[in-house]
């Protein structure tokens, strides 16, 4: 009667790229990041691998770097400011430790850098939703 506990170390890849992939995104919610990735694909034939680390300490560098390895991309999702974040440290790391593999600048989508409203419909104004995610991703390719 043993309860499986997932590691909390090796984030899984949520939705992963066959062969040559384009570019990885990070977790603000896995069913947003998916229908991001699936509009992506279908409207923009551009394959999105998705990866939820889990944790940020232990992060699990290797997972994020090696789809960064494979896809030549990265956006980083946060829900958080733009300012001094998880995201802002998340970019400048795949930016130290995988600068030659990327063919873009890392993206970042966030949450509005406002204070968070106290409104329900402006609180949820204020965190990024998957087309925001999608314009991100295809700001990649721009000059390509």
């Amino acid at each position: 009667m043993g309860t499986a506990v997932p590691g909390i170390t090796g984030g899984p890849v949520v939705r992963e790229v066959k062969g040559r992939g384009r570019f990885q995104i990070r977790k603000v919610t896995k069913a947003d990041l998916r229908k991001a990735a699936e509009e992506l694909a279908a409207d923009h034939e551009v394959e999105a691998e998705v990866i939820d680390p889990r944790t940020l300490r232990p992060l699990d560098l290797d997972t994020i770097l090696e789809s960064v390895r494979k896809t030549n991309r990265a956006v980083v999702v946060e829900e958080g400011w733009p300012h001094g974040g998880v995201g802002a440290n998340l970019a400048a790391l795949i930016q130290e430790q995988a600068f030659d593999y990327l063919d873009a600048p890392v993206g970042r989508v966030t949450g509005a850098d406002v204070p968070m409203p106290y409104s329900k419909p402006l609180e949820q104004a204020a965190f990024p939703h998957p087309e925001h995610v999608v314009q991100a991703a295809l700001a990649t390719f721009r000059d390509v």
